[in-house]
């Protein structure tokens, strides 16, 4: 685990920079929070994780960005098989609640392939060189109205209408295997461009995707069902019951009983950052 932080001076009631930088995430990567005054906005350059905000659990992955409102509770961690690498910025103020407000933003927390990682690039570079100047701080509000723009402009941009047909096409097949040919006949592409555009679009080949998807069904039939593993096996296409319980222990970090048992492998909160840094973000 390694963090780039940085506290850049001046703010006021309009605008202050809490905390910004860059986050290297491993398997220990946590962070809660219970009302603060703060925005969290976060680009994820590359990984996945989870966001949970007032109980809503959301999973976030490489390209997507997040906006946890001021005043909610709410946690997010890294996936510790792929834990994220991202850049964050925390803000408060009169203009960062104007802002999210204007552009219709607080209605939504992750936003999918977001369009804003040039933007959260050149700003984190920017604070490299230029963050301890009392002046940042009016280089980085202009920042967050830009990234404002890229996230409304992607809620009014649609995602390509084959990257969806093909996603639909999973969520309705998770009973089975589904192979890359057989998504790209139904947009009737060939398979390496129906792979990388569903990569591209929602940041997972669309095998890992569908991996993910049937182990979240497998924990909820786990959590809801009294079903034996084999049968939950059955109905998520694998017919050997030994192999999709090594396929689970290897995303979920325990095996299906242990799941079942309500046991979860709870990642610690960092022991690698001040208290006081952990207040902050």
């Amino acid at each position: 685990m390694r963090e780039d932080l940085h506290y850049p001076p001046g703010g006021n009631e309009c605008f202050t920079l809490e905390l910004a930088g860059k986050s290297w995430c491993d398997g220990s990567y946590r962070i809660e929070r219970q009302h603060t005054r703060t925005w969290v906005i976060e680009q994820i350059l590359s990984g996945r994780g989870t966001v949970i905000v007032d109980g809503v659990r959301l999973e976030a992955k490489a390209g997507d960005a997040y906006l946890i409102p001021a005043e909610s509770s709410h946690c997010y961690y890294a996936d510790p098989k792929d834990p994220w690498v991202k850049i964050f910025m925390n803000v408060r103020g009169q203009l960062p609640d104007t802002l999210f407000a204007a552009y219709g933003l607080t209605g939504q927390v992750v936003f999918e392939q977001s369009g804003a990682g040039p933007l959260f690039e050149r700003f984190y570079k920017d604070l490299c060189l230029y963050g301890s100047s009392p002046q940042f701080a009016e280089e980085a509000a202009v920042t967050l109205h830009r990234i404002c723009i890229a996230l409304r402009r992607r809620i009014e941009q649609p995602l390509p209408p084959e990257a969806v047909r093909m996603r639909e096409h999973l969520e309705q097949n998770l009973h089975r295997l589904v192979p890359v040919a057989e998504l790209a006949g139904l947009i009737y592409r060939s398979s390496d461009y129906a792979s990388r555009l569903f990569r591209n679009t929602y940041g997972a080949t669309p095998y890992a995707y569908l991996l993910r998807r049937k182990m979240e069904l497998a924990c909820r039939l786990l959590e809801s069902s009294a079903l034996p593993v084999k049968e939950i096996a059955a109905r998520l296409g694998y017919e050997d019951a030994q192999y999709f319980s090594g396929l689970f222990r290897r995303m979920m970090g325990i095996p299906p009983l242990r799941w079942r048992k309500g046991e979860r492998p709870q990642p610690p909160c960092p022991d690698t950052r001040s208290k006081a840094a952990e207040q902050d973000r």
